[in-house]
């Protein structure tokens, strides 16, 4: 969305962070902030070998918590559709 806007650098990974840093703001994100947070506790433990104390994210996560993951990014996908009109 950044990006679609005209920025030519967006910084960072925190959904939530980058949803309340779009200028001008889109209301059809600002309903996803808390599908945002979700997301973004997944993120350092999924990317990073030491993110987890023990294991693997294979061994950590669940099939119900992937399911989940899944379904909260394809709202996001599905709403930058709508947005870009795609």
């Amino acid at each position: 969305m950044h990006f679609a806007r005209g920025a030519r650098a967006v910084i960072g990974h925190n959904i939530r962070s980058l949803i309340e840093r779009l200028d001008p703001r889109e209301p059809r994100f600002d309903r996803l902030i808390d599908d945002a947070r979700e997301l973004d506790l997944f993120y350092i433990p999924a990317r990073y070998p030491n993110g987890l104390e023990t294991g693997t994210p294979g061994e950590a996560f669940s099939a119900a918590q992937s399911r989940r993951a899944i379904e909260l990014a394809t709202r996001f996908v599905e709403t930058a559709g709508t947005v870009l009109g795609g």
